[in-house]
């Protein structure tokens, strides 16, 4: 058995980022998130499970949204299952060894959203001059839209969505590029999550008056060269059904990497 303890946000966590290392793309949110941890991220807590010292769990909280991950290939179900009665959170996203074995455990309450993290590592990538910075003003008309479509209404309201939206964009890594007519956005894609390796493409949503433009690809190609003259590289999730989302990004010559767990 471990010993889990809430994480103090004055440590250092660079340890914990050890520890997941090259797993980062697996846990590409969770990852990211600890990178933010501060005295100045109040809406982030981290629990770490030690066994005789050495971690073998991190658990992070991020709004109502929990994340986990472990090395052990047999971390004890029951321990996370405890976590989550405890915690309560709305969402919970795990790396697809953990997801499978939890499948079939969690309350009836929390239905399996199976998506893929893909890397754009080696897609083609260019400016496009139709394709701009949204402003902080331009996050609400980016919210509305995403809202239209039954990825954020099962898990946001406009309120939630726009904080996070709002928080990542002051925080200096929550960056939105749109498409602009008329100067209403119609179009947009999202950084979702950042750190010092990569970005996290999320967010992209067309207008339906709009789509069938090219508007999606030239957008993507944008945050994509972007992304590299940053000095990072992109990782996207995508919805297992989302057959759409999956052909475009397989067209434009993503790579499939893992699976992730998303229970709603």
């Amino acid at each position: 058995m471990g010993n889990i303890t809430l994480f103090s946000s004055t440590a250092s966590f660079s340890n914990l980022l050890d520890y997941i290392g090259p797993d980062s793309i697996k846990v590409p949110y969770l990852y990211s998130n600890l990178m933010l941890c501060s005295d100045i991220t109040p809406f982030i807590k981290v629990w770490v499970d030690y066994y005789e010292d050495e971690i073998i769990g991190i658990y992070l909280l991020y709004h109502t949204c929990l994340h986990f991950y472990s090395k052990t290939a047999d971390y004890p179900t029951d321990t996370v299952l405890s976590m989550i009665e405890e915690v309560k959170p709305s969402v919970m996203i795990f790396e697809e060894k953990m997801g499978q074995r939890l499948v079939d455990l969690l309350p009836e309450r929390y239905k399996l959203d199976l998506g893929y993290i893909a890397g754009m590592q080696n897609s083609p990538s260019s400016y496009s001059n139709i394709v701009e910075n949204a402003n902080r003003e331009d996050i609400e008309e980016v919210v509305r839209l995403l809202l239209v479509e039954d990825i954020y209404q099962k898990v946001y309201t406009y309120n939630t969505l726009r904080q996070q939206m709002i928080e990542r964009y002051d925080a200096g890594y929550g960056s939105v590029f749109c498409v602009k007519e008329n100067n209403r956005v119609v179009a947009a894609v999202c950084v979702s999550a950042a750190n010092k390796d990569f970005i996290f493409e999320g967010g992209l949503i067309v207008h339906k008056s709009q789509r069938g433009k090219g508007f999606a690809q030239l957008m993507l190609k944008h945050l994509w060269q972007w992304a590299k003259d940053e000095g990072k590289f992109c990782l996207c999730y995508i919805e297992s059904d989302n057959i759409t989302s999956y052909k475009m990004h397989e067209k434009l010559g993503a790579e499939f990497l893992s699976k992730i767990y998303k229970f709603i």
